[in-house]
């Protein structure tokens, strides 16, 4: 029973403590290659850049094809940047981690604090307020405007 107890307030504890409302996005942020290195031992962050435009997909989310090309582009992004070996291995990582039950917290559409928001179509204003988080982020600018340009115009 104590147990249940615990259990109930950090849930209550933590939608009582959220930074946003249910349907707004949440901060952009990246870990890079979750579970997986940014590039090789002499260039350690040869393909950190492909992480990070993975990372904005996961982020916003949207179908279930975006997803899948979503990897697909990690794949060739690494495979470009290092070899097909290493994009082959992301790629594979990735999509195993589709079906693992050990789930990251950088799911797909994990932005959206919503609870259930898996495979859905980014409306015109979704795509607007993840322009207006993204416009001033810092961190890989240039690599955010790509994104904005190609995926939220």
């Amino acid at each position: 029973m104590k147990i249940l107890l615990v259990l109930l307030f950090f849930i209550t504890f933590e939608s009582h403590c959220s930074n946003s409302k249910e349907g707004e996005l949440l901060k952009f942020k990246t870990d890079y290659c979750t579970y997986f290195p940014e590039g090789t031992v002499s260039r350690p962050k040869l393909w950190q850049d492909c992480c990070v435009s993975h990372d904005l997909w996961y982020w916003i989310g949207g179908t279930k094809n975006e997803q899948d090309q979503a990897d697909l582009d990690l794949k060739r992004c690494v495979g470009q940047k290092a070899s097909s070996f290493y994009g082959n291995l992301m790629y594979s990582g990735v999509r195993l981690g589709h079906l693992s039950p050990i789930k990251s917290k950088y799911k797909w559409s994990w932005g959206w604090n919503k609870k259930e928001r898996h495979f859905q179509i980014v409306s015109l204003e979704e795509k607007a307020q993840a322009k207006r988080i993204l416009i001033d982020i810092g961190d890989n600018q240039n690599l955010v405007n790509k994104f904005i340009i190609e995926h939220l115009e």
